[in-house]
């Protein structure tokens, strides 16, 4: 996979660290140590083939935080949808977390230190893009989370 992150990065918004050739098949892996969920939402990390939710390959996948509210949303297109996604319990608050978001075989899965926490079984067509994904480590469209993200690597999947 291609590491995009090394070391824990505040996550500031409108933060482009890279880019990555799209896969269909993918996981997503990063350490999240999140210090709370202030009102609204809150963006954590975003992959897009540059825009917020207009088309498909938008959402590849995006997160956010929202106040008040114990999920982590997780958002990734497939075809036909470019909003369906996996909203686990948000992990615990000023820990790390290893998560990784893996859509193959299917699904869409999401696990917290190696525990399956969040699976949806709707991914048989997934969202294929040809242009690269812009990586935002707070995207340009909404707040960024109060958290750290380490370790975040990017892996084609078969």
């Amino acid at each position: 996979g291609k590491e995009l992150l090394g070391s824990a990065t505040a996550l500031v918004a409108k933060t482009k660290i890279g880019e990555v050739e799209a896969s269909k098949h993918y996981e997503v892996s990063f350490v999240l140590n999140l210090q709370g969920t202030p009102s609204g939402w809150h963006s954590v990390l975003h992959f897009t083939i540059g825009g917020n939710h207009e088309k498909e390959g938008d959402r590849m996948p995006a997160m956010w935080v929202k106040g008040g509210d114990p999920k982590l949303y997780i958002r990734t297109s497939r075809q036909g949808s470019l909003n369906d996604g996996c909203d686990p319990q948000l992990p615990p608050l000023n820990q790390d977390t290893t998560i990784l978001i893996r859509v193959a075989g299917g699904e869409m899965n999401v696990f917290y230190n190696g525990t399956n926490v969040c699976k949806n079984a709707k991914y048989a067509t997934p969202t294929v893009v040809t242009q690269p994904l812009l990586v935002y480590a707070g995207d340009p469209w909404y707040a960024s989370a109060p958290a750290t993200v380490a370790h975040l690597t990017y892996t084609p999947l078969p």
